[in-house]
């Protein structure tokens, strides 16, 4: 079972349907209903939680083996400001979903 953060982006849906092709079980993490329709068309069981909220990681990753970081939030627009998501997420984001890892 493998629990993928950033499953609703580039990187994270690419690898939600090919585990899922693989024959493994995934829960990719969800903020919302596009983002459910994006993980289950991967095959993968959506999870609605937030990088930011350690405990719906936690709850997300539960009975996981694996725990996959493939969250970003790349801006599109120019300007320091844009990347300040995006600097969080591998931060914030990072500490939170390891800290969920080794909870499970």
């Amino acid at each position: 079972r493998v629990f993928v953060a950033g499953a609703t982006g580039v990187l994270g849906s690419r690898l939600v349907r090919e585990l899922t092709e693989r024959g493994h079980g995934v829960v990719g993490l969800s903020r919302d209903d596009r983002g459910d329709e994006v993980v289950e068309s991967g095959g993968g069981e959506p999870h609605r939680g937030d990088l930011f909220d350690r405990e719906s990681l936690v709850a997300g990753a539960a009975g996981a083996d694996v725990v996959v970081q493939a969250a970003t939030a790349i801006p599109t627009g120019s300007g320091d400001k844009t990347w300040e998501l995006n600097d969080r997420v591998r931060r914030e984001g990072v500490e939170n979903l390891t800290a969920a890892a080794v909870a499970v």
